[in-house]
């Protein structure tokens, strides 16, 4: 079976493809981050084949604007909560001036209609926006909901000034209200997944080796 994605209304490939848990249904976005275009939730059905953009806003092309003039929203990052059956997902938007976003946690349903605002938290994480690179992520990607549906962990990326390098932890954000706190401590760790029990969040860490120079960073699998 293959679909076409219109290029009229979709630019790029889709971005981290995920399965509703009763695999009737595939929800996915645009690549906002490497390839700076406006992005949007999209549902695609397994059984008609119909592809649906669920936060449409009227908008394709690239998401960013000159300096002072504010962005639309950007949609990205989605994830089923396996406990209402929603579709979670991030939107940050652009205020126009270097580094300065709204970001927050947001769900729709996938029959449509709004999306809703689940955390606001541009003043937890300021000045940050969740960052991926294509080829380096698995799992659930960036950011990942627990089975209970109560919480969200996700990784935030830091420019280590110092050293000119981009540091990033994991984070995580009660969906329901309380306060979001570091949960590891870095620099490298990426790519969340909770277990099935919700008892451990798996993540890959990076870390120096003795022949960095040759061959980068050593990965591990850590669990907490």
């Amino acid at each position: 079976m293959c679909y076409d994605l219109s290029r009229d209304l979709f630019l790029g490939y889709p971005y981290q493809l995920q399965w509703s848990p009763d695999s009737s249904m595939v929800a996915f976005s645009e690549n906002p981050v490497e390839f700076g275009n406006e992005s949007d939730i999209w549902l695609f059905r397994v059984a008609d084949g119909s592809i649906t953009n669920l936060t449409d806003d009227g908008q394709t092309g690239s998401w960013r604007q000159e300096t002072g003039t504010p962005s639309s929203n950007v949609d990205y990052l989605p994830a089923w909560n396996p406990v209402d059956g929603q579709i979670y997902f991030w939107r940050f938007a652009s205020q126009g001036e270097y580094l300065e976003f709204t970001l927050g946690i947001y769900r729709v349903a996938p029959e449509g209609g709004e999306a809703e605002l689940v955390r606001d938290l541009t003043q937890a994480v300021p000045r940050a926006a969740l960052l991926f690179e294509q080829e380096r992520y698995f799992l659930d990607g960036p950011s990942a909901i627990s089975p209970d549906g109560q919480s969200v962990v996700f990784g935030r990326s830091d420019l280590n000034w110092k050293d000119n390098d981009r540091e990033t932890r994991l984070y995580l954000v009660p969906a329901d209200g309380g306060e979001t706190f570091r949960f590891t401590a870095g620099p490298k760790d990426r790519d969340p997944k909770w277990s099935p029990d919700g008892t451990y969040v798996a993540f890959i860490r990076a870390t120096p080796s003795k022949d960095e120079e040759e061959n980068g960073k050593k990965s591990q699998l850590w669990l907490i």
